[in-house]
């Protein structure tokens, strides 16, 4: 989850084009250079097509780069809040042609095979991406007012491109988020809208927006200085807090206790001990399987991935069993299932807290220990065959 690294690539793109358009493009072919690899390399990781994420960009760059040629153009780039408008509804548009489009078994199709239980998310997402991970948790409810009164009174080609990303991956976000909540609820049969609180943590993708935000409340702030306004009807910013600096500080007293706490519940999840655990035991080449209830299985699986082999180079593979499923008549009878991985290879068990089942007598207990509280509590443990090549 390298949002930080997206923070990082999104803010260099971002600056390479408010410094392109305040020299018109002169001198800017490496600045320009390195957006494009900065937008590729966030696009890679993330699992975005790069060549669509590229050919966006370009093309949002080249409509506030020839704004100055046609009055129809820079009556929208130039005013932030058409430009955040027409961002929206461009992407809201780009999101529906994939929809419905796309192939079924994709997170965007999930538009198509459930309407209403899509719809229903998407104004959880509103809830969770804007008013709480981005109003909430960046602290930005303190400006919403000025940055409100001004948008629609500015014109300015740096306001109004900061605007336009603003609401262009604020749109992505949150229609993205939705559509993962409800790909993932029809996947698991999960009942709705309790999905939501399970996965309500994907909204921290909202995060990358924190220093476009910020930039855009710095640039109203220096117009108006520009235009001589009087200091105390200059809109607030960071650098320059007026009179919001009193629930700026609320604010930050009421985020600072909350993020500790998520601090210690991401630190001490249960799955990162067993892997520490799996990745000090097994040699190279091994298989393990983790057996645990359907609902996140597959993300419990993936976090063990970074400790056990990240980069894959020790060739180890990990497998995944419903605890409802037959996967002890798979590990220990050699049973067979269509469309299921093979058990045969497994040497090390790890059975999540949920799970109450006891392997064979082949299998002897490696490690154990209790979950955090704050994941459930109960005991893991981790089991190894005691007889290898014999399953």
């Amino acid at each position: 989850y390298p949002e930080e690294f997206m923070i990082i690539i999104l803010s260099v793109a971002l600056v390479t084009l408010v410094l392109g358009l305040r020299t018109g493009g002169r001198n800017m072919p490496i600045l320009w250079v390195m957006a494009l690899a900065a937008v590729l390399f966030g696009a890679t990781v993330k699992g975005i097509d790069p060549a669509s994420a590229v050919f966006l960009f370009i093309f949002g760059f080249i409509i506030f780069a020839i704004d100055e040629s046609n009055d129809l153009l820079s009556k929208v780039t130039r005013r932030p809040h058409r430009s955040f408008a027409a961002s929206t509804a461009i992407v809201t548009l780009v999101f529906l042609g994939f929809a419905l489009f796309s192939p079924s078994g994709l997170a965007v199709s999930s538009l198509r095979e459930a309407p209403l239980r899509f719809l229903s998310a998407v104004l959880f997402s509103i809830l969770d991406v804007v008013i709480i991970y981005m109003l909430f948790g960046m602290v930005l409810w303190p400006f919403l007012k000025d940055a409100l009164g001004s948008a629609s009174k500015i014109v300015d080609r740096e306001a109004g491109m900061l605007a336009f990303v603003i609401g262009a991956m604020t749109t992505a976000i949150v229609l993205y988020v939705a559509a993962l909540w409800t790909h993932e609820s029809l996947l698991w049969d999960a009942q709705w809208p309790w999905m939501v609180w399970t996965m309500g943590n994907n909204a921290r993708y909202a995060t990358m927006l924190i220093i476009p935000c910020f930039w855009y409340l710095m640039r109203i702030h220096q117009i108006n200085t520009e235009d001589g306004e009087s200091k105390d009807c200059l809109p607030s910013s960071l650098e320059s807090l007026g009179g919001s600096w009193k629930p700026m500080l609320i604010g930050i007293c009421l985020i600072l206790p909350l993020s500790m706490l998520v601090a210690v519940h991401g630190q001490t999840s249960w799955t990162s001990d067993a892997a520490i655990h799996l990745n000090d035991n097994m040699d190279d080449g091994e298989d393990f399987l983790l057996v645990s209830d359907s609902t996140l299985g597959m993300h419990w699986l993936y976090s063990f991935h970074l400790e056990v082999d990240a980069d894959g180079s020790r060739n180890i593979t990990g497998h995944w069993r419903a605890s409802s499923s037959e996967w002890q008549q798979e590990l220990d009878e050699g049973v067979s299932f269509d469309n299921r991985g093979n058990l045969s290879q497994v040497r090390w068990l790890v059975l999540a807290p949920e799970v109450s089942a006891t392997p064979g007598a082949h299998w002897s207990l490696s490690k154990s220990d209790d979950a955090p509280w704050m994941n459930a509590g109960g005991e893991w443990t981790v089991w190894v065959h005691s007889i290898a090549g014999e399953q």
